[in-house]
């Protein structure tokens, strides 16, 4: 089963919106890196789509 990506939340409310990313536990292949457009560098950055993004480990959330 894949790991989640993404998490996002919108209060429509108070019109506030929340988004993280959440690194695999496993390293991406690159069938799925062309696919999803998800990319972890070799410093553990991780880009969605050529912008980089705050990203947490799955095994710390």
């Amino acid at each position: 089963m894949p790991d989640i990506t993404q998490i996002a939340a919108v209060d429509f409310k108070k019109g506030s919106k929340f988004s993280t990313c959440v690194k695999q536990s496993l390293p991406n292949i690159a069938e799925v890196q062309k696919v999803a457009g998800i990319y972890v560098d070799a410093n553990d950055n991780m880009s969605l789509n050529g912008g980089y993004y705050d990203s947490v480990c799955i095994m710390t959330c």
